[in-house]
């Protein structure tokens, strides 16, 4: 696919290095070398970045990644497999800030469901927004949580006829487990940078 312009944006090195892991167990290292080659980030296959959270990971190579998959797995399989690794990236990642975040002590976890919702979903935004570039905000609206996504590295500087962040949205179904206590909610993005929107937008429903 063709190369997108270096970007002055940047993920922090663990979330790649959680993600190329996540794709070499679905699919192989075969599989994983087909996509960094598409991708054109063949170095990747030797020397993976650096298990830190310095954000050095640009986010034109993020987008490269994402782009890959879905052009060589289509949109539904891209969409499982992006959604699995944003999971693991969750999990892996953001998971260990639950205690800066004042999400794991006890009183929280005695909180009805939809108070840690609402408590819990603006610290996940303020931690992304913290250790990254990718700016996150969040409002509530009657039916449904907003989740915005200002900068987004999973479509940058590609076109998509629809919304295809796919691994945001698995980040964002594994926060709202984890949040939520285990509960699985449903999350769907309606806009896209991508697809000619101003922002990339996620909708949590609320039940």
């Amino acid at each position: 696919m063709e190369s997108i312009q270096k970007s002055d944006l940047f993920l922090p090195n663990r979330i790649a290095r959680v993600i190329l892991a996540s794709l070499e167990e679905s699919l192989g290292k075969a599989g994983l070398e087909k996509i960094l080659q598409a991708a054109n980030l063949a170095e990747l296959v030797d020397e993976r970045p650096a298990d830190t959270m310095d954000s050095t990971f640009n986010f034109a190579d993020f987008s490269m990644l994402n782009g890959a998959i879905d052009e060589i797995y289509g949109t539904r399989g891209g969409r499982a497999i992006t959604s699995r690794a944003g999971k693991a990236v969750f999990d892996q990642v953001f998971s260990h800030f639950g205690a800066m975040a004042g999400i794991e002590d006890d009183t929280f976890m005695e909180l009805p469901v939809d108070v840690k919702m609402r408590i819990g979903l603006p610290a996940l935004a303020k931690i992304l927004s913290s250790v990254s570039d990718m700016q996150t905000s969040i409002e509530e609206t009657g039916e449904s949580t907003t989740v915005t996504v200002h900068q987004c590295p999973a479509c940058w500087g590609r076109e998509t006829e629809k919304p295809a962040c796919n691994l945001i949205n698995g980040l964002l179904l594994a926060g709202c487990k984890w949040i939520s206590g285990g509960i699985d909610f449903t999350v769907h993005q309606s806009l896209a940078k991508s697809s000619g929107d101003e922002t990339c937008t996620f909708e949590i429903r609320k039940e």
